[in-house]
């Protein structure tokens, strides 16, 4: 456990706020696969254990998209851009926003891979992504680009604005150390040796009370009697030396 990294990834993923809302901060046990976070705190804290993990190639499956796109952009410049900066990071998303980021970039279209280019590229290229560029440029979702169509910076947006006033999350990590508090997950009890009597009985009293369950115990006897029965005929039957085929 590294402190100082560790507090560091937790307010580049916009995670501070939440762990400050959950009963035991960062100690909160948060069931099986998550059953009592959000949508975009599992996506942030998914980015949190890739980071944390120190791993040299990263692959993010859309992990922005349940982010509304202020806390998205923070984490994208944050953390997959800067804490991710010497890592080999494969991002797969919708967000043209974030193209002008990527070394390489390949446009999918039904399955199979349209265009791979860099973002330059891409805008000069004529294609099906150039298309969609100039579209959200013209729409209120281009607040969200940092330059325009042609690549060049634009003044006044969110990212620049933030940029220049040298904001800054760097609030303290909540950690709590209450024992017990808010445990989803609990050690599960066991009982060791022979199952007792009182358990059959239930057993029986379940399936309809002992007249219903002897019933249906004689009649198992019967059908295996029978088909051993069925099964001892026909070996006796075949291996009578004189058994001759009747005249038809």
């Amino acid at each position: 456990y590294e402190k100082e990294k560790y507090e560091k990834i937790i307010r580049a993923c916009q995670l501070t706020h939440d762990l400050s809302l959950l009963p035991a901060g960062d100690l909160t046990e948060i069931g099986e696969k998550g059953i009592n976070l959000s949508g975009g705190q599992k996506q942030r804290v998914s980015v949190a254990r890739a980071a944390y993990s120190d791993a040299d190639y990263i692959l993010m499956d859309d992990p922005l998209s349940a982010l509304d796109p202020q806390v998205g952009k923070k984490l994208f410049d944050e953390c997959i851009v800067k804490l991710m900066k010497n890592k080999t990071r494969i991002l797969i998303t919708n967000g043209l926003q974030f193209l002008q980021y990527c070394d390489s970039i390949i446009a999918l279209e039904q399955g199979q891979a349209s265009e791979q280019r860099t973002f330059q590229e891409l805008l000069n290229g004529g294609g099906e992504v150039q298309k969609l560029l100039e579209e959200l440029q013209s729409s209120n979702e281009a607040a969200d680009l940092t330059t325009d169509v042609h690549g060049r910076p634009r003044s006044g947006s969110n990212a620049s604005i933030g940029r220049e006033r040298g904001e800054s999350d760097a609030e303290d990590v909540p950690v709590k150390s209450k024992e017990n508090e808010d445990v989803l997950i609990t050690e599960e009890e066991r009982n060791v040796g022979a199952v007792s009597w009182e358990v059959y009985r239930k057993y029986v009293k379940a399936g309809g009370g002992f007249p219903i369950f002897f019933a249906a115990y004689l009649l198992f006897i019967l059908c295996a009697g029978m088909e051993l029965l069925s099964i001892t005929w026909v070996s006796l039957w075949t291996a009578d030396a004189k058994y001759e085929k009747q005249p038809e």
